[in-house]
């Protein structure tokens, strides 16, 4: 059998659903999308462009807006105000 010959044999079929695509995707590491306006989370000051960076491209996305702040030294606080 050539190569021509193989898809002269294949079965056309409809009616068949199509499966939904399941994507693993990436767990949140900020609590974010669960957050109402007034309320924040405290962590490392360490952390703090990272943290500034993730919230400003959530709210970006999604509409919403975040401050992120220090607190003391060693720690820093991100707050949904919009």
């Amino acid at each position: 059998m050539n190569q021509k010959d193989k898809y002269l044999h294949v079965k056309i079929e409809t009616g068949i659903p199509i499966p939904v695509a399941i994507r693993p995707g990436r767990k949140p590491v900020y609590p974010f999308r669960n957050m109402e306006i007034g309320e924040s989370f405290l962590l490392d000051a360490n952390d703090k462009m990272k943290i500034y960076n993730a919230a400003f491209r959530f709210g970006k996305r999604h509409n919403m807006k975040f401050l992120v702040s220090n607190v003391s030294d060693e720690s820093c606080r991100c707050w949904r105000i919009e």
